[in-house]
Formats: C-alpha cells, structure tokens, sequence
C-alpha cells in the first residue's frame, strides 16, 4: 500500500508564473510569501541562473511581497528558460519561475513535421520593437540562401517562404530554416523534419549466454532510412501471463541490438518485439515466441592456460587443459595437438581428474604469423579449448632506407627488414618523419605501395629543409628503431620517363636508327639539368645494350646496328641539379619500349654490270672503314653529321699516303736486287751470257720481270687503278 503525505502549501508565488518574451522586454516580478512562513519582504532577495540579483532592482510592494525589476532582457541563455528564484534570507528557495526570452521574430509553424514531397508556406513577424519591414528580411534553408521569387510579403512586418516538394531532412536533428535581417543577423529559427513513418522492424534473432540472460538484434525494415530520428524499443513479456518488460541496454551488439541482463524464467515460453517510433508514426514487429531454453549457449567446455603465449625460439612451455565439470570428462579422456598433429602421450601430465598438462621444449619458431595452433581435444576428437602460440624472435632495426620524390610533390621510402630478416612473428613497420630542427613526429599511412617495405607521403612536405625519417619495428617480442637518415627533398627527385619517344630510319642506311624524345614536362617550370640513358636490343633477344653518353641533348643515332632488324629502344631521364642541390638524381623509370626495323640489305640480284658492282663494293667497303673509324673515335650516341665525315676522310687520306709512300719505298728496294730465276730454267753459262745485252736478252732486249703483287688487278683488268 502506497502512503503519501498531504501536500503541503507553497512557501510563495511568483508572478507571473514562467513567462515568454521578446529579446529586449523588460519584467517586473513578484514574489509573494504565505502568512504562514512568517517572513517579510525585507528577508527575501532574487536569483537570476544562480546568480544573486542587485537590491538596487528591488521594490517592496507590501509586508511579504518583494518586486524586481529586470530590463533588456538578452535570449535565454538555456532553451529549457532561465531561472528566476525568489530565497529566504538564509538561502532557502521559496518559489521559483522559467523565463522563455525568445527572439526579436517568431516563425510559425514553429518545428512542423512532414512527409517527404510535402510543400510548406511559412512566415516570420517581427517584433514591433525592432522596426524591421518585411523587406527587411530573408530566408536560409541549412545556411543557403532562399530564392526572392519564393517569398510573398503578408503584412508590413510579415514574410512568408513557399518551400515545394521537399526532400527528407539532411540531418535527423531537423533542417534549420531561418529568418534574417537584411544585415545577415538572425531574427528566428525553426527545425524542419521531413520524412518517413518507420516500417516495422523484421528479422529479430535471440540468443543466451549459460541460460543467464538474453541478447536480441533485428533490422530496422525493408526500405531503413526515414530520414528521422526514429527509437527502436524491444519488449518482451511471459507468454501466458506477466506485464509487458522493456529492454534497458541497447547496443549491446551492434546499433539494432538489446541485451537483458537477469530475471529470466526458464521453461516458459517469452513473446518479444520491437516497437520502432518517429515524429511520424509507430510501428510495431511481429511477435516472435521463444524458449531460454531453445537459445541457450552452454560455456566454454574447457581452459587451456596459458592463453596464446609469446614464447622466444628454445623456450619450453608448460600449458594445461582444464575441462569444464558439466561436460563430465576425465584428463585421461584428453588429448593435444599442434598444428593439426597429435602430440605424443608421453609429453601429457595428469595434475587433476580434469586437468591434462603438456611439455612443449625447445620450441621452433611460429610456421605461420597468425601463430600455431594448440589444441586441447576428447577422445573422440571433439575440440574443447584451443590456444594460439607465437613464437619467435623480437625484431631487428630497419636498414637501408633509401627514399625519392617524384616530381617534387610527394616523397616514397623503402627499407630492408633487418640482417636476419625473419622473426616467425607478425611484425609491424611504421615509417616517421620530421622536419630536422623542429616540428612535431609524423606517421605515414600509405604502406606496400612501392613493395613490401614500402610507404608514400602524399603531399605536405617542405623544399629546401632537411628531413628526419626512421622505421619503426614491432612485433609482440620487441620494438627496433632503425637509424635516422637526413635528407632533403630536392636531393631525391626523381621524374617521369621521357615522353614521345619517336625511332625512325636514317634514309637507306642499313646501320643505324634515330631516336627523339620530350623533356619530361613535369619539371619544366624548375630550375634543373637532365641526363638520358638509351637501352636497345633486338626483337628476339632479351639483353638490352646501354647507351650511357647521351648527355643532355633530347635525340641521338644508333649505329652499328644489323641490317633488316626490328629494334625496341627505350629512354629514361635523370634529373639533378635542382635549384643547385648537388646530389647526384635518380634515373626515372625506362620509357615504354618503341619499335623501329634498319632497312634490309641491297644485293644484286642476277646479272650486273661489274663496274656498278666494283663501285658498290667500294662503297661498302668505305662504309666499313667509316664506321669501324667511328666506334674508336666517336664514344657512345653521337650525331653522324657532316663535320664527323671529313674528319675520317682527312685520317683515310692521311693514312692512304703514308701507305702509299710504304710501297713505294719497297719498290725501290725491289728494283736494286738481281731478280732471281724462275723455278725450272737452267742457269744459263757465263760465257753465252756474255755474249748478250746488259739485259740478258739478245740484241739488248729488256728482260720482261716477273709481275709485282700490287699489279695484279690491272694486269688482270688491262689497265686501270692499282688496287692496294
């Protein structure tokens, strides 16, 4: 039985009782006390928020009643009105009044609900105080501003808004419409909620943890979204009998979720739903019946302790299998296993009629990151408990960073594990910088986008100033921290391959191609210079020749090449120099291979004229020379021009006369020694000798000498120029 006491009467009364004003109203308050406090207005005084009001604003109206004047009212400082208290003088409250000041328009409707695709006109008065016209004036929907052709003036002081098919509400707290005067102060607001009622919630599912409690969850309905705040409140009550329950901890599970904790009867059934709400509507689920019973989850049927380890490599380990006594088995109904593989019996130790332990000694590290599974099984092989273990070996500091900037605009860094490399554990790297002589520690976020060992910073980063930039290494045996590397952005640039990579013939030389390229067009606007590389081969080989003595210059010549033969080249560019850094760059990326053939070789095909084919052969021969000339005195991709020509046709002149001078001082050799006799001629007796000319010949006929070597092409020719 309830028993209450007789309400008792009040000590005073304020007048009047919680008004509502305009900014800037002034108020004039009373507080008058029963006869039966026996208190005069001289022992009363005035609170405003908590804060004592000046006695200057008091007036005694009578014996017990006590005024105060309150001027210029600002805005409520809380929209639940600002508390104006009337106290005893020993600081007793004997009445108390809410004061709503509001502001200088008021909106109307004031925070309407509606239908998404509803239309609304509203309208905003202002305060005669504040000698505003409705010219004056304009609206905001979510701070943008409200087409003119929108709005009808309603009076001299009035304005209205037509808002047309609207959508839902972009925010569940309401879209704020606003009314403002033409120097953008605000004069009024009101919340529009615009949406839908909820749909019921479906798919309610329940579960219980040892038969102790109760968790449920369900979906918000088919559609979901109502662009409202909607509550969702699940029920539950006996099904035969008992008063309807409400769930008490929502999101127990996810944001559609209850938990009940206690109080639970067993072996009766429960009906459950859920009941979800809006400013629009409720809607109710369907009622779902279950037993505790038919959702009850039994515990853990077993402990294995320790849980999931961190062991270093050669450690031994000690772990036991504790079974729970509801599931009634013995340690000797047990068994381990590691990683699939049983263990052997003789490592078991019974320490209790449920407990089996195992010796684990001289452990190898980890054969997987996520760590070795030890597992506690029955006799029939039913897993009751199982422990993860991580063994391995805490990490080694970082080495070998090396990082470059591409273009100036971001930064990449990679880095070597460590000299071991392998710790059998999963092992986390974070890669910190910092600006070298101040600034606060950064982490970067974009990992593996360069390898395995691998970060990008994107963007934010400092020209001509130094960095500091370490890695950090952790795994659940340790944490190594590399060495700092000092670097300065412009140091490191590197850039984009050469574009328009352009391969062509040089007319019908067989021999050699051309090649012409960009200047990566990133960089143009930077002070810099640029070296190129060029690698070529041939279509059916995979080895690439480097050209590495292009220089600066944005085409070359490729000679020496085989004729008929398709080529793939390819460029890359280095730029360094950068406003004076004097690091030395880092080459880009080979551009995309570019695909040129030499011209096949011209033969002469049936008959031909032999001079024409004593002059081709001259001028391949000539080529021959040129070229081989080329390779010792003209390194790497050089421009063929005309310049390069007649410096070899002043060395082939310079070397023909010196060879020419070479056969004539043999010929005068020659020509002074006695010309030997011809294999298979008698030698002849002096004294027929004698008889003869100088020349041995009859009647002094010369004697013909044998033909020199170096006249052996114009015998054959009849005439013509010597071959040498």
């Amino acid at each position: 039985m309830d028993v209450r006491s007789d309400a008792q009467t009040d000590p005073a009364v304020i007048s009047p009782q919680d008004p509502t004003l305009l900014i800037g109203s002034s108020l004039v308050a009373t507080c008058t006390v029963s006869p039966d406090f026996h208190l005069k207005a001289e022992d009363l005084y005035w609170t405003l928020n908590g804060r004592r009001l000046p006695a200057a604003s008091y007036v005694a109206l009578g014996p017990t009643t006590l005024s105060v004047v309150l001027a210029r009212l600002n805005g409520s400082k809380q929209q639940s009105g600002d508390n104006l208290v009337c106290h005893s003088r020993d600081g007793g409250i004997l009445a108390g009044s809410c004061l709503y000041v509001g502001h200088p328009a008021v909106i109307s409707p004031q925070d309407p609900t509606l239908l998404i695709g509803s239309s609304l006109v509203a309208t905003c008065t202002v305060s005669p105080d504040f000698h505003l016209k409705a010219e004056d004036l304009y609206w905001t929907l979510n701070g943008r501003r409200l087409p003119a052709a929108s709005y009808v003036a309603l009076g001299p002081t009035t304005l209205s808004v037509v808002l047309a098919r609207l959508n839902g509400s972009k925010q569940q707290s309401g879209d704020n419409l606003v009314c403002h005067s033409r120097d953008g102060g605000i004069l009024a607001g009101s919340c529009l909620y615009v949406g839908l009622p909820p749909e019921k919630p479906v798919n309610i599912t329940c579960w219980s943890k040892n038969m102790k409690d109760l968790t449920c969850k369900w979906a918000p309905g088919t559609e979901g979204e109502t662009f409202l705040h909607t509550n969702y409140t699940l029920k539950y009550k006996l099904r035969w009998y008992g008063r309807d329950n409400t769930c008490q901890e929502y999101h127990t599970a996810g944001p559609y979720s209850c938990h009940i904790p206690k109080d639970l009867a067993l072996f009766t059934p429960y009906e459950i739903w859920v009941e979800a709400s809006n400013r629009l509507g409720v809607a109710v689920s369907d009622v779902v019946m279950l037993d505790i019973l038919d959702v009850g989850e039994l515990g853990d049927p077993a402990v294995i302790s320790p849980q999931d380890p961190t062991l270093l490599i050669g450690s031994s380990l000690v772990a036991t299998c504790t079974v729970s006594p509801d599931f009634h088995l013995k340690a000797e109904d047990l068994y381990w296993t590691l990683n699939g593989r049983r263990l052997p019996a003789a490592s078991y130790v019974a320490l209790g009629p449920t407990t089996l332990s195992v010796v684990l000694a001289r452990l190898n590290g980890s054969k997987q990151q996520s760590g070795d599974n030890l597992v506690c099984h029955s006799r029939d092989g039913g897993i009751l408990a199982g422990s993860c273990l991580y063994v391995g070996l805490p990490p080694e500091k970082p080495v070998n960073i090396t990082c470059w900037s591409k273009n100036m605009k971001d930064l990449t860094c990679k880095w070597a594990p460590g000299t071991e490399g392998e710790t059998f554990l999963h092992t986390n790297y974070t890669l910190k910088y910092k600006l070298r002589w101040y600034g606060r520690d950064n982490t970067c976020q974009e990992y593996h986008t360069a390898g395995p060992y691998s970060c990008h910073i994107p963007k934010d980063l400092a020209l001509f100033t130094p960095y500091e930039i370490w890695v950090e290494a952790s795994n659940r045996l340790g944490v190594a921290v590399s060495d700092v590397v000092m670097l300065d952005i412009l140091d490191v640039v590197t850039t984009d391959p050469p574009s328009d990579v352009h391969v062509s013939r040089v007319g019908d030389l067989e021999d050699q191609l051309s090649v012409r390229w960009s200047s990566p067009p990133a960089l143009k606007d930077f002070l810099f210079q640029a070296k190129y590389q060029i690698q070529y081969r041939v279509e059916d080989s995979s080895e690439w020749k480097v050209v590495d003595d292009v220089g600066n210059q944005t085409s070359c010549r490729l000679a020496g090449l085989r004729p008929g033969t398709v080529y793939f080249v390819q460029v890359r560019c280095n730029p360094f120099g950068i406003y004076g850094s004097k690091k030395a760059g880092i080459w880009s990326d080979w551009s995309n291979p570019t695909a040129a053939s030499t011209p096949r070789s011209e033969r002469a095909a049936g008959g031909c004229d032999p001079k024409g084919g004593e002059q081709n052969t001259t001028l391949r021969r000539e080529l021959k020379q040129f070229f081989g000339w080329v390779k010792k005195h003209a390194y790497g991709c050089s421009n063929l021009g005309i310049k390069l020509y007649d410096q070899w046709r002043v060395w082939l002149q310079k070397s023909h006369k010196t060879r020419n001078q070479s056969i004539r001082n043999r010929f005068k050799l020659n020509a002074n020694k006695p010309l030997k006799p011809h294999r298979g001629l008698r030698q002849r007796s002096s004294s027929s000798a004698r008889g003869r000319g100088s020349s041995g010949q009859p009647n002094g006929t010369p004697v013909p000498r044998h033909p020199l070597p170096w006249d052996t092409e114009r015998g054959a020719r009849g005439g013509g120029r010597q071959a040498l």
